[in-house]
């Protein structure tokens, strides 16, 4: 599924980011163990099918 770029989205995640220093990685999940503590992304998606998405959705771990 692919998702659309919000301009309102964007912003709220712009006035998060700096937030994501004061927590951590969920550690005890082996796959994130991996991921950069830097890194955030969000993703809405709506029951008639649309999503919104923002932030670092092209990171792999």
């Amino acid at each position: 599924m692919s998702c659309t770029s919000s301009e309102e989205l964007k912003q709220i995640m712009m006035k998060a980011r700096v937030y994501t220093k004061f927590g951590k990685v969920a550690d005890y999940i082996p796959a994130l163990r991996k991921a950069d503590p830097d890194e955030l992304s969000v993703a809405i998606s709506f029951p008639d099918g649309n999503c919104l998405s923002a932030g670092d959705v092209k990171m792999k771990i």
